[in-house]
């Protein structure tokens, strides 16, 4: 029988294949959706006799009410002119002393405007009944009172426990210590130590078993038994949990961010000192796989639910202020640079004088590539607006990212099944942002401006 061979590893074929002419290959040019996008559409932005006019800018643009229809087609987008006028402002030449200024104005937020901060939570100790009684017979004892059968009746015990209760106060002067149980094996000097242990860094990820070997090394055990069970019960009562690790980037915490995140907290305190608006922009995505991560079972069996169909990404751009909310955009797919400076100039002319009128408004925003484009914002809007840019790796500067939360976990609890009740769930969790949320989402960005100043870590 013959065998025959596979493929290419036939002899006879490959010098078939050699006589044969090769065949040319064409290298075709990738084009991207941006290049065919940026041939279709003609971005006309023109500054003549103090009126800037844009043109048709792109069809990603379908909502800007909650009434639009999905698709806004580049034809009907007329041309648009907005008045230009110069609203720079150099509030940066004044010179501050930061500290004192910065708790002068969170002095001014929490108490004028009304807006205190959350309560620091009070370890309440509930006291049980017997413990109650036992505060009440040292008030007997203070007062001199011996008659163990009135106090006995007046604390609904009988006479031979109060007078226990009694005797054990004069030898040791102490009533609620319990002296019942073996002793505890792991003591005030095991504990130091396991702390120390667990405080440094490298340290964090040790588990119980690592902990046990380090102390039967360092010390002397009865038995010479310990289990992890009982350095697990003595780490929780000192308050040390086994939790979820964040890990950061190296780049976070790094000499120049913090360089740059200093320059940019006096910047900010600048802003709210002098008499300009700041106004926080940033923008997010949204799409049919934002749901809830817990949910009802049963106990000792996996929840488990089928993810909901890909679904396109809806990008939101929202503008905000000390007053609330200045403005919002909602938009199929990413944000272009296009689209970006089409709502930056539609919160302008809707806003600027109405809202602002001779306070001069400050746009801060992150260091993403649509807000610092040539063409657009470094060339034409920079020269008229006032722009100020975050530090990398410093969200926690920008307190519209507290907003955003807060609108994701509404849009969560909403259990959208298709894109028009997404829609919607975005246009409802917006109008339940308050005055008093923004304010308080300034002042806890506030918070991260000193750590900024005196250049210590972000967590």
């Amino acid at each position: 029988m013959e065998i025959e061979t596979l493929g290419s590893l036939n002899p006879e074929k490959m010098e078939e294949e050699k006589q044969l002419p090769k065949k040319k290959i064409i290298k075709r040019k990738k084009t991207t959706e941006n290049q065919e996008e940026e041939k279709k559409i003609e971005r006309k932005i023109t500054i003549e006799k103090g009126v800037l006019t844009y043109g048709p800018i792109t069809d990603s643009t379908p909502y800007r009410n909650i009434n639009d229809k999905l698709v806004l087609h580049i034809s009907l987008q007329p041309e648009v002119k907005v008045p230009v006028c110069d609203r720079r402002n150099f509030y940066d030449r004044q010179e501050i002393d930061f500290l004192f200024e910065y708790e002068k104005l969170m002095y001014f937020i929490e108490n004028v405007l009304g807006v205190r901060k959350k309560k620091e939570e009070s370890k309440h100790f509930f006291l049980t009944v017997k413990e109650k009684k036992k505060l009440r017979l040292l008030d007997f004892i203070r007062s001199g009172s011996q008659d163990y059968a009135n106090i006995a009746k007046d604390l609904n015990l009988k006479r031979q426990t109060v007078r226990n209760w009694c005797l054990k106060f004069k030898k040791t002067g102490e009533l609620f210590k319990e002296n019942r149980g073996r002793p505890k094996k792991l003591n005030n000097e095991h504990l130091d130590f396991l702390k120390h242990l667990i405080e440094i860094p490298a340290n964090a990820d040790m588990t119980l078993l690592d902990m046990k070997l380090h102390l039967m090394f360092n010390f002397k055990f009865r038995d010479n038994i310990i289990s992890t069970r009982t350095i697990y019960d003595a780490l929780k009562k000192e308050g040390k949990v086994f939790k979820k690790i964040i890990w950061k980037k190296p780049k976070e915490n790094e000499l120049k961010v913090k360089e740059k995140r200093k320059e940019v907290a006096i910047q900010i305190l600048k802003m709210h000192l002098s008499e300009v608006t700041p106004v926080y922009i940033d923008e997010t995505s949204f799409n049919l796989n934002t749901r809830q991560y817990y949910g009802w079972g049963t106990k000792g069996r996996p929840l488990l639910r089928i993810c909901p169909c890909k679904s396109i990404n809806f990008s939101l751009l929202v503008a905000l202020d000390i007053e609330g909310i200045v403005g919002w955009m909602l938009f199929r797919g990413s944000v272009k640079t296009a689209d970006f400076f089409t709502f930056l100039m539609e919160m302008i002319e809707k806003n600027d004088l109405s809202r602002w009128g001779e306070k001069y408004p400050v746009y801060f925003m992150d260091n993403a590539k649509i807000h610092k484009a040539n063409q657009v914002m470094l060339n034409i809007f920079n020269k008229y607006q006032t722009t100020l840019y975050n530090a990398p790796y410093s969200p926690q500067l920008n307190p519209i990212e507290y907003s955003f939360s807060k609108l994701k976990s509404i849009v969560r609890k909403m259990r959208v099944k298709n894109q028009k009740e997404l829609v919607r769930a975005i246009y409802q969790g917006l109008r339940r942002i308050s005055k008093e949320n923004c304010i308080y989402y300034i002042i806890e960005s506030f918070k991260f401006l000193k750590l900024a100043y005196t250049m210590e870590d972000f967590i």
